[in-house]
């Protein structure tokens, strides 16, 4: 806190970088989207959650690559019901009208995620209880050391980031789909713009420019191709 106080001439270069993502909009945001996306979650809270919890982090954990980060991490293992309540309550932060206006608390939120995904970061490329080799498949099993391989990239990088907006996205329409929820292509575009934003202030690049039709064939083989990575490799 005392850092961000400082004048801006006098801060760390790469801390000043950090805050000024979110300093300002990008400028190919809609407001009014934003705020309809917003709502949408907010209309259908109950089927947001029912999708977070039975399909969208299913889906993340199916991630062959990606669920070594949590695997290393630990605390879905060790703390479950906190951190999956923790995901729920960042998805809620986010959608809170004004959230993600400059200095909402849904950017506030979302540095702290950052934050918490580059230490996690850190610690297995510097921890030396964290084993590091150079090519294995990711286990279908736990290992019994804790054990990272640098085929599989950087932890928590932007396939990951890709992979992670599609399930709380693509995934969410797919689950609604399939319970009936009723909802219109507006909804949809909205919601998209919503998460396209948070996905920009994660940090996540692919997700920028990028217009998703949730029933394209694209998106169905990259989620496909995103859980299924283990098969590939």
């Amino acid at each position: 806190m005392r850092h961000v106080q400082l004048p801006p001439e006098d801060r760390t270069p790469a801390i000043r970088e950090f805050f000024d993502t979110v300093a300002t909009e990008p400028d190919w945001v809609d407001a009014a989207a934003v705020e309809r996306g917003q709502a949408f979650f907010n209309r259908l809270v109950s089927h947001q959650f029912a999708a977070l919890y039975f399909a969208s982090l299913p889906s993340s954990y199916a991630a062959a690559k990606g669920v070594q980060v949590l695997h290393l991490a630990g605390r879905l293992r060790t703390d479950t019901e906190r951190r999956l309540n923790e995901t729920a309550q960042f998805m809620m932060d986010v959608a809170a009208p004004g959230a993600l206006a400059p200095g909402g608390v849904g950017i506030d939120r979302i540095l702290h995620v950052r934050l918490m995904h580059a230490a996690v970061r850190w610690l297995i490329a510097n921890d030396p209880i964290v084993r590091h080799v150079a090519d294995i498949e990711p286990p279908p099993v736990e290992l019994p050391d804790l054990t990272w391989s640098d085929s599989w990239g950087l932890p928590g990088n932007q396939e990951d980031l890709v992979g992670t907006w599609l399930t709380f996205t693509a995934q969410v329409y797919e689950t609604f789909d399939a319970s009936g929820v009723e909802y219109t292509d507006l909804d949809i575009d909205d919601h998209l713009h919503m998460w396209r934003l948070v996905a920009h202030y994660l940090g996540g690049r692919a997700a920028n420019g990028v217009v998703v039709d949730r029933r394209s064939v694209l998106v169905s083989r990259l989620m496909s191709d995103y859980r299924h990575a283990a098969r590939r490799n």
